[in-house]
């Protein structure tokens, strides 16, 4: 018996598996996408961004954000608890994966958020360090009270 759960448990990552008995946020994007801060502190860190973004930039519950290299959502997250449906998020990034788990999680939650691939190449993200190109990105509000690049 022990060694049937074990063999249906290595079917699935180790991640989902913790999700699906409550040991995982389900608002925490899988391990695998979270690249930049460490796991353990993914909701502290949005939270922190919050507080500068707050304190600093003055950001209010009705405006609107735009977010170039959203990443794997930590302010995001932050920014659902506290954007009103007044205002409005808009996460960029060019990792697709993290894009694609955010518009499932996050979008679908807030219908005033939303995530946006970006297909740019440099030497740093492109398999071909000698191919560099940025493709158009629209966002259009006249509201955007806040930008950032992180």
């Amino acid at each position: 018996m022990a060694k049937e759960l074990a063999r249906k448990l290595l079917k699935y990552p180790l991640d989902d598996v913790l999700r699906g008995i409550g040991f995982r946020d389900k608002d925490i994007p899988p391990m695998k996408l979270v690249r930049v801060s460490p796991y353990q502190t993914f909701r502290e860190a949005g939270q922190e961004w919050l507080s500068k973004l707050r304190e600093v930039g003055g950001l209010q519950p009705h405006e609107n954000m735009l977010d170039i290299g959203c990443g794997s959502g930590r302010v995001a997250l932050a920014l659902m608890h506290y954007l009103s449906d007044e205002g409005s998020y808009t996460g960029a990034d060019i990792r697709r994966d993290e894009i694609i788990w955010l518009q499932s999680h996050y979008s679908s939650k807030r219908s005033n958020f939303k995530f946006e691939f970006l297909d740019v190449e440099n030497a740093f993200y492109s398999r071909d360090p000698n191919k560099n190109r940025l493709r158009p990105f629209s966002f259009r509000s006249s509201r955007t009270r806040m930008i950032s690049f992180v």
